[in-house]
């Protein structure tokens, strides 16, 4: 009985445990799930916001030169219109203008709040082309000319893909850039053909670098140890929250070793199918880490997020543990209380009931004595006992004990049988027989 009291203790314990535990992991799956919503919508609301007013920049400039209130070749009024529009749309990393004969004018948002205006000339076939750029600096309220730079640059807008394809379009066109006038800086362009009275002028360009789509990510509040990349196709990277010092390596399996959230994110990649999924992946020393994927409302970009499962679950292990030595505590206390228990209330009384059955087994009739308990079935099993051993002394004076012992011992059951003999039965009527019989008994035969 006591064992299967600490079996039923243990099997709740465990049952508890359980349900805890299982419940503590649905839980952080809920709230990665939120979370990566979250975090998933507010980045579908910004690249949403950012490429609509990219879109709406280059139309701006498009009409405004196609209406031919400012031209292309009005240098003062297209630096003024260009740094205007810059200056105002924080999201964007470039506006500028290709001509036909292979120069460029732009103006371009640089590190510390700076702009500079990039102008090529022309020149001639294989041969370096002259750079201007003229730095401004912000002050409150408006931009203060800082320095201007002379030198020369191999960048030909002719053939940049931006604007080979949008020169054959009608349409607004995106690509995807690597160099721009400055240099290596990784982009989404969107690029117009623009046309004056009929006759071709250009190609008008608004980028926004992949950069800023880093930063806009990095304040994401995804998690304190979590990291979010934008996909394009496969495994391309476009941004990521916590980018390497350097350039951005184009794809998750050149992040570092030492990026476990990167290796997590490329694992999950190549084991599950579609834009949309959640995972759990092994992270190695990080332990296991929560990817999910979101489709993003351009091409076939997509957001990632990796979540290490210790940045919510560790205080839920440690709460977790905390309450497996609890309850493992009070599994002892409480079995100690169950063996205790038992003994008072079965197993004692039991054994006593053992002891008052042996006695009546030996016929120690006399020793047979009521044993209260607290249990009225075993009280009253224990005076049944006691009722049973009066009534047994009482039938001891008409079978005595010395013939009923014999029997019981040899396992013999009193039953009627025997054989037919001739008996002689002497009587004889003498005065004071019946007196000297009861007084001698069998030892009367002698004076017969």
């Amino acid at each position: 009985m006591t064992t299967l009291l600490l079996i039923a203790v243990m099997s709740t314990a465990s049952s508890v445990h359980f349900i805890w535990e299982r419940t503590a992991t649905r839980n952080v799956e809920k709230i990665v799930a939120s979370l990566g919503a979250q975090s998933a919508d507010s980045v579908r609301g910004e690249l949403t916001s950012t490429l609509a007013v990219v879109a709406g920049t280059a139309e701006i400039i498009r009409s405004i030169l196609f209406q031919g209130t400012i031209k292309a070749d009005d240098e003062v009024r297209r630096e003024f219109l260009f740094l205007s529009l810059l200056r105002e749309q924080r999201a964007i990393g470039w506006i500028g203008f290709g001509f036909p004969d292979g120069r460029f004018f732009g103006s371009h948002a640089a590190a510390g709040g700076k702009i500079e205006m990039v102008e090529i000339g022309p020149g001639m076939p294989g041969k370096p082309r002259p750079l201007r750029r003229d730095i401004y600096h912000p002050i409150p309220g408006d931009v203060m000319f800082e320095e201007r730079i002379h030198g020369e640059t191999a960048y030909l807008a002719l053939g940049a893909p931006w604007y080979r394809r949008a020169m054959n379009s009608t349409e607004p066109v995106w690509s995807v850039i690597d160099v721009l006038p400055n240099g290596f800086e990784p982009s989404v362009v969107v690029s117009k053909r623009v046309e004056l009275y009929g006759r071709y002028q250009g190609v008008v360009m608004v980028a926004v670098s992949f950069a800023n789509l880093s930063q806009a990510l990095g304040g994401l509040q995804v998690s304190g140890h979590g990291k979010t990349f934008m996909l394009g196709g496969g495994d391309k990277v476009l941004a990521a929250s916590d980018a390497p010092g350097g350039p951005m390596p184009a794809h998750l399996r050149d992040f570092p070793q030492s990026d476990a959230l990167a290796a997590a994110v490329g694992d999950a990649l190549s084991m599950m199918k579609g834009n949309e999924f959640r995972t759990l992946v092994d992270g190695g020393e990080i332990g296991p880490v929560y990817v999910s994927s979101f489709a993003l409302p351009f091409e076939q970009w997509r957001l990632l997020t990796a979540i290490p499962r210790s940045s919510f679950a560790e205080e839920i292990d440690r709460n977790t543990r905390r309450v497996l030595l609890v309850v493992a505590g009070l599994v002892v206390l409480a079995a100690a209380t169950a063996v205790l228990f038992s003994n008072l209330l079965f197993a004692r009384p039991i054994r006593q009931l053992a002891a008052q059955l042996r006695e009546i087994e030996r016929f120690s009739l006399d020793q047979v004595r009521h044993v209260p308990t607290f249990l009225a079935e075993l009280n009253d099993f224990s005076e049944a006992l006691k009722r049973m051993a009066v009534g047994l002394s009482a039938f001891a004076k008409y079978m005595p004990l010395d013939v009923v012992r014999p029997l019981v011992a040899g396992g013999l059951e009193p039953a009627p049988g025997g054989r037919l003999v001739e008996v002689t039965v002497m009587f004889a009527d003498l005065p004071g027989f019946t007196e000297l019989t009861e007084r001698l008994g069998p030892d009367v035969q002698p004076h017969l």
